[in-house]
């Protein structure tokens, strides 16, 4: 029984010492030969690389609006981080119906606007209605940021019923072909 135990663990170590000297072979593509002549010769070879788009949006938090605030900060839209084919921009557009529902009569809403600041976003620069007139936000380079407010008019708070209003605004984001810029003149 002793001797069967050694031969059984003589030949899985030989099985093993076998199977760890093993050999792996791959094929490589053939090099270029430069013979040795009188005229001097060259040769090219191809280093190629591939890196896939990807980009990070980041969209306001949830917001809550104080009672008669005419304007309230909602944050920005901002991509954060973007590695983009050329000729190609990140597109943001907003669905909403743009009514605070009341929780108990869904037939008393207060209207507000989503407001985007479009071109450098500095201090003073005018908001539009961001869901008017195809007003996307269109992105092409990281760190590129859109200030954001909600806006409910004076007549609008005057004219609402009491209760808790909510409403969800829907942020799309989409990879899509620049626009050709226009030959000059």
């Amino acid at each position: 029984m002793k001797n069967t135990r050694r031969i059984i663990s003589g030949l899985s170590a030989l099985a093993l010492a076998i199977s760890a000297m093993s050999i792996s072979a791959f094929a490589e593509p053939e090099p270029t030969e430069i013979n040795e002549t009188s005229d001097p010769q060259s040769a090219q070879a191809e280093i190629t690389t591939e890196i896939a788009p990807t980009y990070i949006v980041t969209i306001p938090a949830d917001t809550t609006v104080a009672f008669n605030d005419l304007t309230t900060d909602f944050g920005e839209v901002e991509l954060t981080q973007a590695r983009l084919d050329p000729g190609k921009q990140v597109v943001v557009s907003v669905d909403t119906d743009g009514e605070l529902n009341n929780a108990a009569d869904a037939e008393k809403v207060i209207p507000y606007t989503v407001m985007a600041q479009y071109a450098t976003g500095e201090v003073g620069e005018e908001y539009v209605p961001f869901d008017v007139n195809d007003s996307d936000l269109i992105f092409d380079t990281a760190g590129q940021a859109f200030a954001m407010t909600i806006e409910i008019s004076e007549d609008d708070w005057n004219a609402a019923y009491a209760g808790s209003y909510s409403d969800t605004v829907t942020f799309n984001v989409s990879y899509e072909d620049a626009p050709t810029p226009e030959p000059e003149p």
